[in-house]
């Protein structure tokens, strides 16, 4: 990996040094590890690093791991853009990481930095170091799940909630009038009779007709309904022809 990837690396031995909870772990040394390491000092995932000369007269950075109460300060470290799978972003779709909780890092034409730094300079780049796909991936399903809705909105299969509710205010009023109309009904009938049985009966057959005339009003509306929309589809078709 570190001849193929040499981010994917430094990324690996800084998880794999967290894991064994090292103090400091090391890796070879270049100027563009460098620029990321300066960002994760200066962000404070980790204490300090310094830039070491090995025995075959080559350079390495030696890179102390920061730890809090004994569990590693990042919680999870990330490569985005890989070698084979380059992933870039312009400066208005750059992602917050953990709702700003942490970072990515990018790589700009005006140098590497943050995502936040990012945004203030108003400059997009390659992503370098987790979240991003993740937060990619459910914007994606959020927008289907809204392509969804709004299919299911244009053939009738959902109701919009105003609709639903202007519908059901609708149908109470119109309970509300067909039961306020039975004492003007049942009145000049009920004040000749004294036997209390029929006075129940005579009311109990005037609320049974209030409510088979709203179920019958509900039904007749729902047909001609049924009826535009059969009679509406030849149209469709023969406009589409």
């Amino acid at each position: 990996m570190s001849f193929t990837d040499p981010i994917g690396d430094m990324i690996a031995r800084i998880r794999n040094g967290q894991m064994r909870s090292y103090v400091k772990i090391e890796m070879p040394a270049s100027s563009f590890k460098g620029k990321i390491l300066e960002i994760l000092k200066r962000e404070g995932f980790i204490l300090n690093y310094s830039l070491d000369q090995t025995n075959e007269r080559k350079t390495k950075f030696s890179i102390n791991l920061k730890y809090n109460s004994g569990s590693p300060v990042i919680n999870n470290i990330e490569r985005i853009s890989r070698p084979g799978r380059r992933f870039y972003s312009s400066a208005q779709s750059i992602p917050k990481i953990k709702n700003g909780l942490g970072i990515a890092i990018i790589s700009t034409p005006k140098g590497v930095m943050t995502d936040t730094e990012a945004r203030k300079a108003k400059v997009g780049g390659e992503f370098t170091a987790e979240e991003v796909l993740k937060n990619k991936n459910k914007l994606l399903k959020a927008k289907a799940e809204l392509a969804e809705i709004d299919k299911m909105k244009a053939t009738g299969e959902l109701i919009p909630k105003e609709e639903v509710k202007r519908t059901w205010l609708e149908l109470v009023h119109k309970i509300k009038q067909k039961l306020l109309s039975i004492p003007n009904k049942v009145a000049p009938v009920i004040v000749t009779v004294k036997n209390i049985n029929e006075i129940k009966l005579i009311l109990q057959d005037k609320l049974y007709e209030a409510l088979y005339e709203i179920t019958s009003d509900d039904r007749s509306v729902a047909k001609n309904n049924e009826s535009t929309k059969t009679t509406a589809t030849p149209k469709n078709k023969s406009v589409g022809r």
